[in-house]
């Protein structure tokens, strides 16, 4: 045993949760008063923290660097546009920039293992959205302050063993069921997705290609006959009154699967295009300009325009547009460097499962835990607290590229070279 392992072992695991639930509850996200500074102030230091760590580690420069120059470029893009300097530390990128360095100096300096840090992660997140009860939906409240977080930390500790992954599949399963009936889908999709990426990888060894290939096929096609029959049998009542107002609503705003049951696309793709380049520096008010050139994108797209879907488009507090997802945010806030930002985690995330199936073999819970971060980039325009397990996700990611790097250019040894997600990432942030 490495001294490395060694002292990741031996670090108490009550601090480690204590330490990231810490982070993800004093971090501030958009309070006023002392938590904007506080995070612009914590966000300088991660810039400066990473800064040496980047230049000293050669294999991280191609993917850190781009992404740093869009953080750096996405916030300076806000000033440019005039808007505040306060409004940097609400943006997308900024925040992300903030708990990856917060999370790196966290495997750093106090040799945290992923697993404790994720579930500290998840206490953090649950403790946020707590907070909000009283102000949030009760469906909000459920799903981020009790299902996401007690389902991330189940997965984490359950399924380090044969009958334990099991356990955690049917644990899965039934909360993906227990989602859909009360009209969770996002929740519902997330873990459907997950446990079938975890599945197939699990017997991937034992699979021929052709029986992957025969696998996928029928796996779209029966998620084609439910995508046809499973609304129209809501819409009917057959499922229950609550799917079928949930339904129902669904069909007023968007009649396009394919957005995610969001029908902000249009109105995102619209603002992005009034600076693609420079970026707003801030969510655009929906002007008419927007507005007439996102019903054209919306026709085009096949997105019925009522009075449901402007309600959808326009933000009611403070009439500026609604983003579709993360990504969206990214290219409207920061302009070109903002979306450089999204599309590199996007490649990083495909660079690092292609060769480390490790990743979504050894846990569902890191399964998981990958599926909400790439669901949040593409659906999701609220991160809120998901924001640390974004951040998490990215610094998974790009220790998995390291770690591939390095086995090419080292005689390979017995065993696999990336740790199983129980043990402790060796040499990674060092």
């Amino acid at each position: 045993m490495t001294p490395v392992r060694a002292r990741a072992h031996a670090t108490p695991p009550w601090r480690d949760l204590a330490l990231a639930a810490v982070l993800a509850s004093l971090i501030a996200i958009r309070i006023p008063g002392p938590g904007t500074p506080l995070l612009f102030a914590f966000g300088l230091l991660c810039i400066a923290f990473l800064g040496p760590l980047i230049a000293s580690r050669r294999e991280y420069q191609p993917w850190i660097l781009l992404f740093l120059a869009g953080v750096g470029g996405a916030s300076v893009a806000i000033i440019v546009n005039g808007a505040a300097v306060s409004s940097i530390p609400t943006s997308q990128p900024f925040r992300l920039l903030v708990y990856t360095g917060a999370l790196v100096a966290w495997k750093t300096i106090w040799r945290c293992t992923w697993q404790s840090m994720t579930a500290g992660i998840a206490i953090g997140i649950g403790a946020l959205w707590l907070q909000t009860a009283n102000t949030g939906s009760p469906e909000a409240t459920w799903k981020y302050a009790l299902a996401f977080p007690v389902c991330l930390m189940v997965l984490l500790f359950v399924d380090s063993t044969k009958r334990g992954s099991l356990l955690a599949g049917f644990c899965v399963a039934t909360l993906a069921i227990t989602a859909l009936f009360f009209a969770h889908r996002t929740m519902a999709l997330i873990l459907i997705a997950a446990l079938v990426i975890w599945s197939v990888a699990r017997r991937r060894q034992q699979l021929s290609r052709t029986a992957l290939f025969l696998c996928a096929g029928a796996f779209l096609a029966i998620a084609q006959v439910l995508i046809s029959s499973v609304p129209q049998l809501a819409e009917d009542g057959a499922l229950g009154a609550t799917l079928q107002r949930s339904f129902a609503q669904n069909q007023e705003r968007s009649s396009n699967v394919i957005l995610g049951g969001r029908s902000e696309l249009p109105v995102s793709l619209s603002a992005a295009l009034e600076s693609p380049v420079l970026g707003s520096g801030m969510t655009p008010q929906a002007d008419t300009d927007i507005l007439n050139r996102a019903t054209g994108f919306a026709q085009e797209l096949g997105v019925a325009v009522n009075d449901a879907t402007l309600r959808t488009w326009i933000n009611p507090s403070s009439g500026a547009v609604s983003a579709h997802s993360a990504i969206m945010e990214f290219w409207i806030v920061g302009g070109a460097l903002g979306l450089i930002v999204g599309i590199v985690m996007v490649i990083a995330f495909a660079r690092a499962l292609r060769p480390n199936r490790s990743l979504i073999t050894g846990s569902l819970g890191f399964t998981f835990l990958l599926t909400c971060s790439l669901w949040d980039l593409f659906f999701s325009p609220y991160l809120t607290g998901r924001d640390l397990v974004l951040a998490f996700a990215v610094c998974l990611v790009g220790a998995s590229v390291s770690q591939d790097r390095k086995a090419e250019s080292e005689p390979r040894a017995s065993g696999p070279d990336f740790p199983t997600p129980h043990e402790p990432l060796r040499s990674t942030f060092v």
